[in-house]
């Protein structure tokens, strides 16, 4: 908007410069450079009054000139062709209305004022030279329109894609919940058939970590430090269902953590898909890592692929990508090597 602005004012600086400096230096030289007017062969009060003829000539046909940009752009500013425009601009503005007003007003000059016969080759000159003078008017106008309409087509295009945008990320950010949500009721429904005694713990915690969730779901961006609180929260969870079996290394100082952010909930999900997709026990527990590497949080465990592995929906890691893109621009590293798998998320200096 400050460009639209800054334009409009350029516009209006712009027609005052020609209204109060450039009419009245065309009024007074044209006539002059044509030879139309010989100073020499008038009085000073018909000097007076010629020059002041064709300043208000100049005015005249500028008033006229702004008028046809004005009603040619209005006409034809929907139909997408610029270049068709500007032909019938020029064509009717500069030959039909400047052409014939220019020659009216030097024969009116020649009846009233003039002490010299009609002269054709003059009248010619004087109104060839005026059309030049209107040609260059008009392709200055010109190039600030089309400069203003690719700006306003530019600040379309953005504010399009920014709508897009955040049509996008909410939908990604509408499925977190219920993925969540029914891999949490399949853990807990699993502990209350099993071991009733840790479902009430496990349901306990299992407020405090969907209410992060629902704190944050509206949010593209959460500090480092709160996503690892819920992290803890999170696996303390695990730890309900599968005990040692399952460990988890933070290897962040608190300093990193309170200078970074990143998209909420996207370090659960990877914790998740490794506890998915590994097989592990007490005796050869899953060893899940997160640290800070270069701009990234890095997720990784070693890999133990399961003799019978769940069938993945995909959902998961497929909607940390499009909002991690989303929001910060730059996409995540997945690496699927024979020993490890290791998931880089991008984070943002706070």
């Amino acid at each position: 908007m400050p460009e639209l602005v800054s334009d409009s004012i350029s516009l209006k600086k712009i027609n005052h410069f020609f209204l109060y400096v450039m009419i009245p230096i065309f009024g007074f030289t044209i006539p002059n450079i044509t030879g139309l007017i010989e100073n020499s062969t008038y009085g000073w009060w018909q000097l007076c009054l010629s020059y002041s003829w064709f300043i208000f000539t100049s005015y005249a046909i500028w008033q006229g000139n702004l008028f046809l940009l004005k009603k040619t752009r209005t006409q034809h500013e929907n139909n997408g062709q610029p270049y068709y425009r500007i032909i019938i601009l020029y064509l009717i503005s500069n030959i039909l209305f400047i052409g014939i007003f220019s020659i009216l007003m030097i024969c009116g000059w020649y009846y009233f004022l003039s002490n010299n016969v009609f002269n054709q080759v003059v009248i010619l000159k004087t109104t060839t030279s005026i059309i030049f003078c209107v040609l260059l008017v008009n392709s200055i106008y010109e190039i600030i329109f089309l400069r203003k309409e690719m700006e306003d087509s530019f600040l379309k295009v953005r504010l399009l894609e920014m709508d897009k945008i955040k049509a996008e990320l909410a939908a990604l950010k509408s499925q977190i919940d219920p993925h969540f949500m029914f891999n949490s009721l399949n853990t807990l429904s699993y502990l209350i058939t099993t071991k009733p005694g840790i479902a009430k713990i496990y349901n306990d915690t299992l407020a405090k970590v969907y209410r992060y969730i629902l704190v944050y779901k509206d949010e593209n961006l959460v500090f480092l430090k709160e996503e690892l609180e819920f992290i803890s929260n999170y696996f303390y969870l695990i730890n309900i269902r599968y005990g040692n079996a399952v460990n988890l290394l933070i290897e962040i100082p608190d300093v990193k953590a309170e200078n970074y952010l990143l998209t909420p909930v996207s370090l659960q999900i990877l914790i998740e898909n490794a506890i998915k997709h590994n097989d592990f026990s007490v005796n050869e527990p899953l060893i899940i890592q997160i640290a800070v590497q270069s701009g990234f949080v890095k997720v990784s465990n070693r890999i133990r692929k399961k003799e019978y592995a769940e069938i993945s929906s995909g959902i998961g890691l497929h909607n940390l990508k499009e909002r991690s893109f989303l929001i910060t621009k730059r996409n995540i590293i997945v690496t699927n090597e024979l020993e490890e798998f290791t998931v880089k998320v991008p984070i943002l200096k706070s």
